[in-house]
């Protein structure tokens, strides 16, 4: 029985090599596939002109979006950060000026 499947398997696989490796199978295969790239761009196109007639954004449209709040994102980033320097540089004169303004309240209100 083990000898039965197993000249089967080699029969097939000899037949497969012979069936795969012919030219008009060859040709058919290349024929298929080159119609699918053809059908997937035409449907892709097909479906960007839908998007731009309904006023939707497109693939394009998303990536420069997409682009720009990424810029953005990093030039928040920059401000913050020089925001930060800015305000740990002044910090002794903010707390020198709300001392002489607590100074000024306190004088006002009769503390001393």
């Amino acid at each position: 029985m083990e000898n039965k499947v197993q000249r089967m398997e080699e029969l097939f696989e000899k037949s497969m090599d012979t069936v795969t490796s012919h030219p008009a199978f060859l040709n058919g295969v290349s024929v298929l596939l080159n119609f699918n790239s053809y059908r997937k761009i035409w449907f892709r196109k097909t479906m960007e002109a839908v998007w731009k007639d309904l006023e939707l954004p497109i693939r394009g449209d998303q990536d420069k979006l997409l682009n720009s709040v990424e810029e953005l994102n990093v030039r928040i980033k920059k401000l913050e950060l020089e925001l930060q320097k800015e305000r740990q540089k002044n910090e002794p004169e903010i707390k020198r000026s709300a001392k002489k303004v607590e100074k000024g309240i306190s004088s006002e209100v009769g503390f001393q």
